[in-house]
């Protein structure tokens, strides 16, 4: 087992839609606190299951698919949807949540510059050309 697979259990969790519904539905909105965090029912990876496996699998995904580009591009936003849509699904099994459970709100937010503002819509634009 890699060392980091633990990480990216734990990663996958907290970026998923069911825990990132839980955690907005009691977490303070300017920060995070390790009590709030210590409440999520996340279980901590067990080497064994086939179910926290699967997690890490659809999180490296996810992860890979993130560092490959723009995310604004419609076909990435589309396959980051599918790659959000495989890491619930995991997490929900896991969980023991209906596999259904798939909140349509979830978007993918256009990446932020160095400087910490979205891109230009001229930058955007380049894109599409």
């Amino acid at each position: 087992m890699e060392c980091r697979t633990p990480r990216i259990h734990l990663a996958g969790n907290l970026n998923s839609t069911p825990v990132q519904d839980l955690l907005a539905s009691y977490a303070n909105t300017i920060a995070i606190s390790h009590q709030t965090l210590a409440r999520l029912p996340i279980p901590p990876f067990d080497p064994t299951s086939s179910l926290a496996h699967a997690v890490v699998l659809a999180s490296r995904a996810a992860s890979e698919h993130a560092n490959g580009g723009p995310i604004w591009l419609p076909t990435r936003q589309a396959d980051a949807l599918a790659h959000q849509a495989a890491l619930d699904d995991a997490v929900a099994k896991l969980l023991s949540l209906p596999t259904e459970y798939r909140p349509q709100s979830r978007k993918v937010a256009p990446p932020r510059t160095r400087l910490g503002r979205a891109p230009s819509s001229s930058e955007q634009g380049e894109l599409f050309q």
